[in-house]
């Protein structure tokens, strides 16, 4: 019985993924500002990687 439930989930294409409720109340609040305001000045010396562009300009040209 359980290996059926088992096999059924891995068969399954969609994920099955608990969380807590409790996690909500932490959706806009920063965590670590200090490693985001690095990771901020990194992107701005540096910018993202070209894949990243890359997949934006797709992205537009999809939506046409």
């Amino acid at each position: 019985m359980k290996s059926d439930k088992i096999q059924e989930l891995n068969k399954s294409k969609t994920p099955i993924v608990a969380f807590d409720k409790e996690l909500e109340k932490l959706q806009n609040v920063v965590l670590f500002p200090e490693k985001l305001e690095m990771a901020n000045q990194f992107i701005k010396k540096y910018g993202l990687p070209k894949e990243y562009y890359e997949q934006i300009a797709r992205q537009k040209e999809e939506k046409k």
